[in-house]
């Protein structure tokens, strides 16, 4: 079950989420990139190079603060949930990766790590 989402959070602690709502299956591999585009006020998820989802910010100003950076955790004032499998080769860009550079690093779903 579940699903892969991602969050922005402004400093007061509002937040803006993308979810991709396929059902994850057990034993599989996900290619996951998930990036904020503060020009497009936009945030997005995309899974296995296919079509991403997006979500509009509505004008939510991003926190660029010393808060934790996390992946795999969701926590909020009812409960917290952590990923129960495997992460593999985790990378992060301070700017939007093209569609090109997303699809070279999908690979044909063999994974491709930076440097290219």
């Amino acid at each position: 079950g579940g699903s892969f989402e991602f969050s922005v959070f402004d400093s007061g602690a509002a937040s803006q989420t993308a979810v991709w709502g396929e059902v994850l299956l057990v034993s599989t591999w996900y290619f996951v990139v998930c990036w904020h585009d503060s020009i497009g006020n936009t945030v997005k998820i995309q899974v296995n190079n296919a079509a991403l989802v997006s979500q509009g910010t509505g004008g939510l100003i991003v926190n660029n603060g010393t808060a934790e950076f996390r992946l795999g955790f969701w926590d909020s004032l009812a409960s917290e949930a952590f990923h129960d499998g495997r992460i593999d080769a985790v990378g992060f860009w301070k700017r939007v990766l093209t569609a090109a550079e997303r699809t070279e690093l999908w690979n044909g779903g063999a994974g491709k790590e930076y440097p290219f």
